[in-house]
């Protein structure tokens, strides 16, 4: 869902983060820092789990092995 809004926004701030980000417009600049705020978030929240000393190797193990045995079959790997 995308709403039009009005914001008061630093012009000098989007222009550096136009920079940073290598946006066309305010749009994307906007979108962009946002998903990076919630990709922090996440990763953060991510970083606090306890895996019980597993590795990212038998993350993925465990995913693909559960992914696999789905009624519909194998993915395309």
């Amino acid at each position: 869902m995308v709403r039009r809004t009005t914001i008061n926004l630093d012009s000098e701030l989007v222009a550096e983060a136009r920079e940073v980000l290598k946006t066309r417009n305010t749009t994307d600049t906007v979108h962009d820092a946002l998903r990076a705020v919630v990709r922090r978030e996440r990763l953060e929240r991510l970083a606090e789990w306890d895996l019980g000393g597993k590795t990212l190797e038998d993350l993925k193990e465990l995913r693909r092995s559960r992914v696999e045995t789905r009624p519909w079959g194998k993915l395309g790997v």
